[in-house]
């Protein structure tokens, strides 16, 4: 790793020397200094704004698929040249693959 050491007239040099990995005594003492940084309040207010979100999210979910699932479509008339358009489409297709069939 680089370290950034001053020399002389401020001018900044950096010197490629090896650093020893962290012992885990060291790494406890990062993780206790991290957990008493942050006080109970802040992270009970985490843990609030974490469950109102998940909240929210579902209740939009669950709102969303009860008044938009409609699985019932017979209300809904399709103009028949769409329907006309479509058939028509699908005879090409049955066409085109009978002749594939009968070439092999």
């Amino acid at each position: 790793m680089a370290d950034k050491t001053s020399s002389g007239k401020g001018v900044k040099r950096l010197s490629f020397e090896k650093k020893e990995p962290k012992r885990v005594h060291e790494v406890d003492r990062t993780m206790e200094a991290i957990r008493k940084t942050y006080s109970k309040k802040t992270r009970r207010n985490a843990r609030l704004l974490g469950i109102g979100l998940f909240a929210f999210v579902g209740f939009v979910y669950m709102y969303s698929m009860r008044n938009m699932g409609q699985e019932d479509f017979s209300d809904i008339t399709i103009p028949t040249h769409y329907i006309e358009k479509q058939q028509a489409v699908n005879a090409q297709l049955r066409k085109s693959l009978d002749n594939d069939d009968e070439s092999f």
